[in-house]
């Protein structure tokens, strides 16, 4: 499943987004420290997933190292 922010609109095009966060982060350090963990595996599956795009295995790379 990939997150909405990226999710191709009604006709099937997908559109270029950015993602910002809001920061300060909020201060339950443990619980993003484990989400953090958890968005870098799905970013790494995502990009070795022999089904995505060659353009978006690299934004799945460039997500993934930040």
């Amino acid at each position: 499943m990939l997150p909405m922010l990226y999710a191709p609109l009604p006709g099937g095009e997908v559109p270029q987004r950015e993602f910002t966060p809001v920061l300060p982060l909020p201060s339950q350090r443990d619980g993003w420290r484990e989400a953090g963990a958890a968005a870098i595996e799905f970013w790494e599956r995502a990009g070795n997933d022999v089904r995505i795009s060659t353009p978006f295995e690299s934004f799945a790379a460039s997500m993934r190292n930040g």
